[in-house]
């Protein structure tokens, strides 16, 4: 049976020649002609003048007679896909269609059975031409994949051909793809670029719109109220506190017991720093002339009198022995007690006291009808707590109180007046500060 290569030309007509069965012949493609001129073009380089749709009408002509039944000819041949060469092939694919619609999802599919394992894809052999490789084309297999890969220029490079059985059990190259602009194999790691400069600032994003508020949860059921505990023991807490002369604390607790702390007192404090000078007071009033307060005496002499008395730059024996008589004269007596009867104004009372070394005496004057004490004063503390007192009964207070916490503070006590606390400079946290009224 015959063969027919067939061709298209650059308008789309299909032309074939037949080749004689058994001939062994094997057309190798050539290169690719010149674009022809259109049939248009032809009449009008015979001289048609007129436009391409004008030339199109012209060539209808009128219509002919009916002509005579032909005879039926001879089965023609089959023409098969086998039969295109690579480059009709290439020639009969049209432009890439649009993305049609997406239709609607198949039903699954019945599992089809495991089929066999497949070789792996592979690239037998790689050809310079395709004249080299239809050269070598006894010495690949069915189903061998060889490709063209020689100069970038040649229009062949990269086209993918398998070899292939036709029905006729004869062989031929079949073209598959063309690998030309396909991605190459990844290449090795290129080296770190320069750090390129830093960007401007973008501009900033619009405020988004707030969110609605959520609706508020509904409230839940009250829970039920839990079982009173059990009660505690009774503590053992502090009743009272006394505080001694000698500066002692005696904490008694509600249990009846008591304890006597050592003195609380604290040492004597350093002197404070000298305070800034007060302002000048107010100017008084105009105090008395020697004269008045001479009048306020008993002179009754006039002004110039006395004025010439004062001139005198001595006094008289006698005058002076009425000055002197008139100074009050002190006595000093000692007894065991003040006396209830024949008392003097003018004599300072010594009553022996329980002291020792030089303060053995209490000193007393009577004036205005009442004893005025005189020499050292004591203040009667008792009902204040020495420092070591207050400082032991914070801390039986802090060991027998119920309290949890992670750290225990030592304090420290001080005591002082207050023009000593004020003159402090810095005060502790740590300090618990007692002010001595009266001391």
């Amino acid at each position: 049976m015959d063969k027919i290569n067939a061709s298209l030309n650059t308008r789309g007509v299909l032309h074939t020649s037949s080749i004689a069965a058994g001939s062994g012949e094997r057309l190798i493609p050539g290169p690719k002609g010149d674009a022809g001129e259109s049939a248009y073009q032809i009449a009008v380089d015979n001289g048609f003048v007129g436009t391409e749709a004008e030339w199109l009408l012209s060539l209808k002509g009128a219509t002919g007679e009916q002509g005579i039944q032909g005879e039926t000819g001879p089965q023609g041949a089959a023409f098969t896909y086998e039969d295109f060469t690579p480059a009709q092939l290439e020639a009969l694919t049209g432009p890439q269609g649009p993305q049609g619609v997406q239709g609607a999802q198949g039903e699954q599919g019945i599992q089809g059975a495991q089929g066999p394992k497949g070789d792996p894809f592979s690239i037998a052999k790689t050809y310079a031409t395709i004249v080299a490789m239809v050269a070598d084309y006894d010495n690949m297999n069915v189903n061998d994949f060889v490709m063209i890969s020689g100069d970038i220029t040649d229009p062949d490079n990269a086209k993918l051909f398998v070899k292939t059985e036709t029905e006729d059990a004869t062989f031929r190259w079949h073209f598959v793809t063309d690998f030309s602009g396909a991605t190459g194999i990844q290449g090795p790691q290129g080296p770190q670029g320069i750090q390129g400069p830093q960007g401007e600032q973008g501009i900033q994003g619009i405020q988004g719109p707030q969110g609605e508020t959520g609706a508020t949860g509904a409230t839940g059921p009250q829970g039920a109220t839990g079982a009173t505990g059990a009660t505690g023991a009774t503590g053992n807490g502090i009743a009272s506190t006394v505080l001694n002369n000698d500066y002692t604390l005696t904490i008694t607790y509600t249990d009846g017991t008591s304890t006597t702390t050592s003195s609380i007192r604290g040492a004597q404090g350093e002197q404070g720093i000298q305070g800034p000078a007060g302002t000048n007071g107010v100017n008084g009033t105009d105090g008395k002339t020697a004269y008045e307060y001479a009048q306020d005496g008993g002179y009754s002499g006039t002004v110039v009198d006395f004025a010439t008395k004062l001139a005198t730059p001595y006094y008289s024996t006698t005058q002076v022995d009425n000055m002197i008589s008139a100074i009050p004269h002190f006595a000093i007596e000692v007894v065991q007690s003040l006396p209830v009867g024949n008392i003097s104004d003018t004599t300072v009372y010594l009553v022996p006291n329980q002291g020792s070394g030089t303060d053995v005496y209490d000193e007393w004057i009577h004036v205005n009808n009442a004893w005025e004490h005189l020499g050292s004063q004591t203040v009667d503390l008792s009902a204040y707590s020495t420092t070591v007192q207050t400082q032991q009964m914070i801390n039986t207070t802090l060991s027998t109180a119920n309290v949890v916490t992670g750290t225990s503070t030592a304090y420290t006590i001080w005591t002082g007046t207050q023009a000593q606390y004020n003159a402090l400079q810095t005060y502790s946290n740590t300090t618990i500060y007692l002010i001595v009224e009266g001391a």
